[in-house]
């Protein structure tokens, strides 16, 4: 077997390419060792398309015009009194062409070798796809930020960006939420006009909702940005107890009721789209204050699972999603809504931060006889 490295020195290519052809060649040929430099070389290449290359190679042979070379262009290599071949490189044609400029160097070839180009093709796609896998990772990772629990432990936090979290003054939402708390601070009601005669009537003091607005119509008006010069606006006034009974009797023929509770959940979850409020943040931990009326309210497929874990463990968004092992914006889309409901709020209390959330079990699937057996052995141990 060959001892001896076989020294290259490659010019007018930049590192990457370089680095790129070496491996491509260390498969099939494993004592080639690629440099920049001239040092020990017993072989040239050349990027003859590289600028000033001529004058270069002139300056490299005046004192190694023993060594030979091999140049690379993308069209002929019109006046080069050396080897030359196109680019892009062929790695069977370039060790080809070593065995010809050094016919008394021996290549240390692998048993294995008789790789098909094919396949050192396919392993430098491989290579590039994990080059651009790692460039889209570092840019995911600029979204990640470090921030420290209540337990003054390091965990990763995800920065907020347009894809996460929502300006709630510029969605009903906001105005729905301003409107009910400004209204339980001595007002009667308040009445959301949308445009025409449509309008939502909010009672704090009854806990009701009345509105003449179709499900659809909700829904857009939910996901469409307010804008007060355009149509898409809305007007917020403050009722008496005799305003109230007015708007209730001029809207009652389409009218249709529901609590406060399940208007502002179904509209928060239907404005957020997996997204939250800007001035929340995924770091501070979160509590539910009770179940929701889960048989009135919208849920996302994982909204059931998410209230049961969350109304035993107050913990951060982040937390959440990695404990669940659900995507973020899952989790998202159920605190928003909880927080619109008032539901949700940050956990301030000693309480919340003496124990750490649980881990999940796994589910493990089970047939159904499995599952029979299973309950049998418990009730055993019941009755032992």
């Amino acid at each position: 077997m060959p001892q001896n490295n076989i020294t290259i020195s490659a010019f007018g290519f930049d590192k990457r390419s370089i680095e790129r052809l070496s491996q491509a060649i260390s498969p099939k040929v494993r004592n080639i060792r690629l440099l920049d430099s001239v040092t020990d070389a017993q072989l040239f290449l050349l990027n003859l398309e590289a600028e000033n290359m001529a004058e270069k190679y002139r300056d490299i042979v005046k004192d190694n015009q023993s060594i030979p070379a091999i140049g690379f262009c993308n069209t002929e290599a019109d006046g080069w009194a050396i080897r030359s071949m196109k680019m892009p490189i062929n790695t069977d044609e370039l060790i080809d062409s070593i065995r010809k400029e050094l016919p008394d160097v021996e290549l240390d070839v692998p048993a294995s070798a008789g790789i098909s180009e094919d396949r050192v093709k396919k392993a430098m796609e491989a290579i590039e796809t994990k080059i651009e896998t790692k460039k889209v990772a570092s840019k995911l990772n600029t979204k990640i930020e470090q921030d420290k629990s209540t337990f003054n432990r390091q965990r990763e936090m995800i920065r907020k960006t347009d894809e996460m979290c929502f300006d709630l003054d510029r969605f009903l939402l906001g105005r729905a939420i301003e409107a009910l708390d400004t209204s339980k601070q001595g007002h009667e009601s308040a009445l959301i006009k949308c445009w025409g005669h449509k309008s939502i009537l909010i009672q704090p003091a009854k806990g009701e909702v009345l509105t003449n607005l179709s499900d659809n119509q909700i829904r857009s008006m939910a996901i469409a940005p307010l804008d007060d010069r355009l149509s898409s606006s809305v007007e917020v006034t403050y009722l008496d107890r005799a305003g109230v009974d007015s708007v209730a009797a001029s809207i009652s023929g389409q009218t249709r009721s529901m609590s406060v509770e399940t208007f502002m959940w179904d509209l928060g979850l239907l404005t957020c789209k997996g997204r939250i409020p800007y001035d929340i943040s995924t770091a501070d931990r979160q509590y539910l204050r009770r179940w929701p009326n889960i048989t009135r309210i919208k849920l996302t497929d994982d909204g059931l699972k998410i209230i049961a874990y969350w109304a035993r463990n107050p913990c951060s968004l982040y937390e959440m999603s990695e404990k669940l092992e659900l995507p973020l914006q899952e989790v998202f889309s159920i605190f928003t809504a909880a927080h619109a409901a008032g539901l949700a709020d940050r956990a301030r209390r000693e309480a919340d931060a003496v124990v750490e959330p649980v881990e999940v079990p796994k589910n493990e699937k089970r047939g159904l006889f499995g599952s029979l057996l299973s309950r049998l052995r418990n009730m055993d141990s019941e009755v032992a």
